[in-house]
């Protein structure tokens, strides 16, 4: 006897007919996820395992993963009688949609043979904590509005659902201080792309409790209603209590960060004249709370002066530290300022902290803005970012050893500035570095200010129409400043310390971005906890993934000298001193960490090499004032400074301030070092400690003592000086001072800047108000 396969069997096997059913198996909504999945590959940070392509398939999943499971929910193995209960049916959706989600997984990791990735397990996990572990909630709510008969129907109630979470998410992030969320179907939002390293996953594990504990609440009112499960009244009576847990201790578990919830857990209030001022109370004094109460009026005043017009009271939020801020909006390295609410959350770094006058330049401006965020855009809704960075960067001024002139100037010489035209839009402004799109419209909003006065371009602030403001267009503008900036040249120092200071890329034109900030973090971290081996092992790591990085190769060798681990710091610093592709800034800062080896190790001569080296290449101010000060103690000083200096500047790890600054003030009175003073009183103001600073300092300068300070130590000195004499001696003599640092200060300078700033406040009578009775 014969045996002949059946037509239909036959036909089973046809390829075609295979293909026919993976279509239709896929269907509109299997391929918007595959396709978002192949689109992801060809974007910046989404083209790798890792947070953004975990965000973004999250997002596709809750649209089209919830509207699958609602439409199919009558096909065989969806719904209907032949899916069988309700778990079944749950079963089979879920198992549906996590074949997709696993399609979209498998294109990003096959994207890793083109685009490779540096941290693939963190981003397996935030896909499970993402995008997979969603799945139940989407089957759930899909599953419950099938319910209804009609399929259009289900489609208007899953879009409302979506619609409605959506909405009340971005009206939480409106109206809430916090800057991250956690949306109910559409996931975790990050906030600002500047927190560049990962949160942890304990927030993620937190938040998948919630959606899922609600993904069987509603999966037993199913079943209830459709089969009368007796213990579905149980399982959905169980987990609507840890729902209502959850929900009344959201703020504890970082779910949501209310107003009242960081206010409270600040813990303290004060109120001025025009400032409700929310503080850490357990980290600030009365004294500290005095002072940044009158910082606080004295920029009000200075940039009511300086826009001529006022926004009325505002609301500050002062949190002790970034990681603290971090924890309670969700900002650690972002400063924030909600205009339309009248509102900024910063940490205060102390009396004329430019930060503070950057982040309330934005609330002065809120009537200038357009739309719900009250910013400047041509439509109301885009943001023209590159104007509303530039005029809060304008008004705060200052910025490190030049001014944004300077820095400006040196971007141009340097080829290093984009065109400001094209950076004006949101896309051009985000896809360059921040620090270099910041400086450049700070600049450019100045000289538009001083030149033709704030009411031009506040004018052309509030839509960008600059030919309706000025009579003349953006690149005519341009132009013009150009000019400007060509105006005063810069020295070789200036060039090398603009090159290393804004040499680099934005977050989307770097290597595995978040994965090596996230490494570098933590192998900090781990190095500040005396875990040596495990922070070095976590920083070369991150090495690894971005071996051009020479800046990350510094960092890392810093932070390992900080702890002792000398021979891992001098690898780091070598690698960097023998690149050829190394800056001049980067290699004087390599030598002065190979030096700072050779002296750890008891070779002098070799030490003095390598910081001779150094102090022969142009770069940065900050670094040449330490070379000198190593330079000068090894080949002038007595023992006692020698030992001194080499605690506080090389030694590692280093003692404590007041043990270092005792140090430094023994070696002044006894061999009357200028140096030594110079030292003792930067470290002695810097711990709070003024009056011996100021003893120090006093010293230092006017030549009392054995030895000459450089002009750039002295300038540095005298506005250390300058600031003691302003909060703890408000009298005539700190005017002087000031005057005396305007008048030796270079016009391109931020010392003159902020001079300046001080002698307006002179000029206001506010030095005299500096106390605590004041408030």
């Amino acid at each position: 006897m014969t045996t002949e396969r059946s037509p239909r069997r036959a036909g089973s096997d046809d390829p075609a007919r295979s293909v026919l059913r993976g279509i239709r198996w896929l269907g509109v909504s299997g391929a918007l996820i595959v396709l978002a999945a192949l689109v992801a590959q060809f974007m910046p940070l989404t083209n790798v395992p890792g947070y953004e392509f975990a965000a973004l398939m999250q997002i596709t999943l809750a649209v089209a993963g919830t509207l699958r499971v609602a439409w199919r929910r009558d096909d065989d193995g969806i719904g209907g009688s032949a899916g069988g209960t309700t778990w079944r049916r749950f079963r089979r959706a879920a198992a549906d949609l996590a074949a997709l989600a696993g399609i979209a997984l498998v294109v990003s990791l096959l994207n890793g043979f083109r685009v490779s990735s540096c941290d693939p397990l963190t981003g397996l996990v935030l896909y499970l904590l993402l995008p997979l572990m969603g799945i139940p909630l989407f089957v759930a709510v899909g599953l419950s509005v099938g319910l209804l008969r009609r399929r259009w129907a289900r489609v208007a109630v899953v879009c409302t659902f979506l619609f409605v979470s959506l909405v009340s998410t971005l009206l939480y992030l409106f109206r809430q201080p916090a800057i991250v969320a956690w949306d109910f179907f559409f996931g975790y939002f990050a906030g600002s792309i500047y927190d560049e390293s990962l949160v942890g996953f304990g927030g993620h594990a937190i938040y998948r409790l919630w959606t899922t504990a609600f993904a069987v609440f509603l999966l037993s009112i199913v079943a209830f209603v459709e089969s009368g499960v007796r213990r579905a009244p149980l399982i959905a009576g169980l987990a609507a209590t840890i729902l209502l847990a959850m929900f009344i201790t959201r703020g504890d578990l970082g779910l949501h960060r209310s107003r009242g919830w960081v206010e409270a857990e600040l813990g303290g209030v004060a109120h001025t004249e025009h400032f409700d001022v929310y503080f850490d109370r357990a980290a600030v004094d009365d004294e500290e709370l005095a002072l940044m109460l009158w910082d606080h009026e004295s920029r009000y005043a200075e940039l009511r002066e300086f826009w001529g017009r006022e926004p009325g009271r505002l609301r500050s939020y002062v949190y002790p530290n970034d990681e603290r801020r971090g924890q309670l909006m969700g900002g650690r390295s972002t400063y924030v300022a909600k205009i339309w609410l009248g509102e900024m959350h910063i940490t205060w770094d102390g009396p004329g902290d430019e930060l503070l006058a950057h982040e309330m330049a934005h609330l002065f401006l809120r009537e200038d803005g357009r739309g719900p965020l009250r910013l400047s855009s041509r439509d109301g809704l885009l943001p023209l970012m590159g104007l509303v960075e530039g005029a809060a960067t304008a008004a705060a001024w200052g910025s490190g050893e030049l001014s944004y002139h300077g820095w400006a100037a040196a971007l141009h010489e340097l080829d290093l500035a984009p065109d400001l035209a094209d950076a004006l839009r949101a896309d051009g402004f985000w896809s360059q570095s921040s620090s270099t799109v910041y400086t450049l419209f700070g600049s450019f909003s100045r000289y538009l200010i001083d030149t033709e006065g704030p009411e031009r371009f506040l004018a052309a602030y509030r839509d960008g129409d600059f030919e309706a403001a000025y009579g003349r267009g953006v690149e005519v503008l341009v132009s013009e400043w150009r000019a400007f900036l060509a105006s005063e040249p810069l020295s070789e120092g200036d060039l090398a310390a603009a090159r290393f200071r804004y040499d680099r890329p934005s977050i989307f034109g770097r290597r595995c971005a978040r994965a090596v900030a996230t490494r570098f973090e933590r192998g900090t971290d781990l190095l500040r906890g005396n875990e040596v081996d495990r922070g070095v092992r976590c920083l070369r790591q991150a090495i690894d993934d971005d071996p051009n990085n020479l800046n990350l190769r510094l960092g890392a060798a810093s932070a390992m000298s900080r702890v002792g681990a000398w021979p891992q710091a001098r690898e780091m610093a070598e690698s960097v001193a023998r690149h050829e592709g190394a800056s001049i800034g980067q290699q004087s800062r390599a030598l002065r960490l190979l030096g700072d080896a050779d002296a750890m190790a008891g070779q002098m001569d070799a030490a003095l090499a390598q910081w001779r080296r150094a102090a022969e290449l142009p770069g940065a101010a900050a670094g040449r004032r330490a070379l000198r000060a190593r330079i000068s103690a090894f080949e002038s000083e007595g023992p006692l400074t020698r030992g001194a200096v080499f605690d506080a500047l090389i030694r590692q790890p280093s003692p404590s301030a007041h043990v270092t600054s005792s140090a430094l003030v023994d070696a002044a009175y006894r061999e009357k070092s200028a140096l030594a003073a110079y030292l003792a009183g930067l470290r002695l103001a810097g711990s709070g400690d003024s009056s011996p600073a100021a003893a120090m300092l006093e010293a230092a300068l006017r030549g009392q003592l054995r030895g000459e300070l450089t002009e750039d130590q002295r300038l540095q000195a005298l506005e250390s000086l300058a600031m003691h004499r302003s909060i703890r001696r408000p009298t005539d003599d700190a005017c002087a001072l000031w005057q005396e640092l305007a008048d030796t200060s270079s016009v391109r300078s931020a010392r003159r800047s902020t001079a300046e700033m001080w002698l307006g406040r002179c000029a206001r009578g506010e030095l005299e108000t500096l106390n605590a009775s004041a408030f």
